[in-house]
């Protein structure tokens, strides 16, 4: 400790004309100088050796991300090899393309399907247009046939309603 060396080196005869002085006193002031002289280089002795094992821990973490650095990316340029983290996004790259080919495959497949599919029932798809052209023209004559008659019989109910009740024919007055 480096306290206890400090006090090694004062010469006895200050430590002892000091007691012999000042008495008690002199002697618990000497101790309490000691006390905090060891205290002091205590604390001092501490600080320094947390300073000195932050350095070393600070040279561990650096040489350590360095090595992971060396590991996941430097490349061999010998071997002709890629990096960890190359190969891996080269491995991503190969995969991604061939979903995307495998993809683009079954989509034109499906495209060619329905291509055909929609070729098979074209002539179909003519045919049931002009049954389905006739079967409605054949409604529009229905409803045109139901609005001359709708029409008929609005005139005959107008010609009865403006019609003089007495201007009926006997046999079809009410009786009342």
């Amino acid at each position: 400790m480096t306290t206890l060396s400090a006090l090694a080196s004062l010469p006895l005869t200050i430590l002892i004309g000091t007691s012999a002085v000042s008495g008690p006193l002199g002697i618990l002031a000497l101790a309490a100088t000691g006390l905090w002289g060891f205290v002091y280089g205590w604390t001092t002795s501490g600080q320094d050796q947390l300073n000195e094992a932050r350095t070393r821990l600070f040279q561990q973490v650096s040489s350590l991300m360095q090595d992971v650095r060396d590991y996941f990316f430097n490349t061999e340029l010998t071997a002709e090899s890629l990096s960890v983290v190359d190969q891996y996004f080269e491995g991503l790259r190969q995969l991604t393309s061939e979903r995307i080919e495998t993809l683009a495959t079954e989509k034109a497949a499906e495209a060619q399907a329905e291509v055909a599919r929609l070729l098979q029932h074209a002539p179909l798809d003519d045919a049931q247009r002009q049954v389905k052209a006739r079967e409605l023209q054949q409604h529009i004559d229905d409803w045109n046939a139901i609005d001359t008659a709708i029409q008929q019989l609005m005139a005959t109910l107008n010609t009865l309603e403006h019609a003089d009740f007495h201007d009926l024919p006997t046999d079809s007055r009410l009786s009342c």
